[in-house]
């Protein structure tokens, strides 16, 4: 699906759901209850303060509620809409700091709206919501989370509150994870094969017409690879080792094990990579014991470069991938005894 078409769908649901809430449902109050009171009845320069603050209100309600509209498009690749959500846990920007942001730019909004008309009803109308959303989401939108999400999510929940946030922003530490290693079967292999990276890093991305031969490749046991899943069996990663993990047009006659990683795209660029490289390491080196490791990885990457060099990882080698033209690096790491 094109990030046009989920740009036009993210937009839809803003207007269906918190466009409602934020424009139809306050002009009906003001209307029903006849409560337009600007200035709260208040005299000279006093009149400034409601409507100032609930200027101020309205302006962060709107900056969060947009911010992590994009956020669910760009890294949830889904919608507000329940029947369009997020496929990715997301944990960036504000969700780094309380776990319902979206809903408390809603709300923040309309306390601003309800500051700027003077509307007592309009107060207690997001009063009202914000007390029934208390309650509803532990009871529903939390318990579909950990179903669709897992380990993962219950570790954000532990870390990360509902509705006051963190004075610091939370980054997930793969110690809160519990990694375990099986083979890729197909239905696995099936998920990694269509993970869908950002640029730059969409240089990874499968084509459709290359998903079958991909998935009959990855479950194949001579390629060595390997589905990583957290505590709860939900895949955070996968990795090879051998063959599989090196690139044509590469000097591979020194004796090395060569690894391969990559992690679920919501979880990268959140300071994982090392420790999950670290992990990998420990269980490549458990599995087939080698003297020397090896990483190959694209130029450009440089990411990735930084991970395996905090893992003790040294640049030995450059080269043009054959037919394609474009460079690798080869790093290598000796094993101390």
């Amino acid at each position: 699906m094109s990030d046009k078409n989920l740009s036009i769908r993210a937009w839809r649901s803003t207007i269906a759901l918190p466009g409602v809430v934020l424009i139809i449902v306050p002009g009906l109050i003001l209307w029903m209850t006849d409560s337009f009171k600007p200035g709260w009845g208040l005299s000279g320069w006093l009149t400034i303060l409601p409507f100032s603050f609930g200027l101020i209100l309205l302006g962060v309600g709107l900056t969060l509620l947009i911010s992590t509209i994009r956020l669910f498009a760009n890294r949830g690749k889904g919608t507000l809409a329940p029947w369009d959500p997020p496929k990715h846990l997301v944990v960036e920007g504000p969700y780094r700091y309380v776990r319902n942001p979206m809903h408390s730019g809603v709300f923040i909004a309309l306390y601003g709206e309800g500051l700027l008309f003077g509307s007592v009803p309009i107060l207690i109308f997001v009063t009202a919501v914000f007390v029934f959303h208390w309650f509803y989401i532990p009871l529903m939108e939390e318990r579909w989370l950990k179903e669709k999400f897992g380990g993962e999510y219950l570790v954000y929940k532990r870390n990360v509150p509902a509705w006051i946030p963190r004075l610091k922003p939370w980054k997930m530490a793969l110690s809160d994870l519990q990694i375990s290693y099986h083979p890729a079967n197909e239905t696995t292999a099936r998920e990694f094969v269509g993970w869908q990276y950002e640029p730059p890093y969409d240089f990874y991305n499968s084509q459709p017409e290359e998903v079958e031969k991909l998935v009959q490749y990855n479950i194949d046991p001579a390629n060595n690879v390997y589905a990583m899943f957290d505590q709860d069996d939900k895949l955070v990663g996968y990795c090879s080792y051998g063959r599989d993990a090196q690139v044509p047009g590469g000097d591979y006659s020194e004796e090395a094990l060569d690894i391969g990683m990559m992690i679920k795209p919501e979880l990268t660029g959140q300071g994982l990579g090392a420790t999950f490289a670290g992990e990998v390491i420990k269980n490549g080196v458990g599995k087939y014991a080698p003297k020397k490791l090896r990483v190959t990885i694209a130029a450009f990457n440089k990411r990735a470069m930084r991970v395996w060099q905090k893992n003790g990882f040294k640049q030995t080698q450059t080269f043009k991938r054959d037919g394609g033209g474009m460079e690798f690096v080869i790093m290598t790491n000796e094993i101390s005894n």
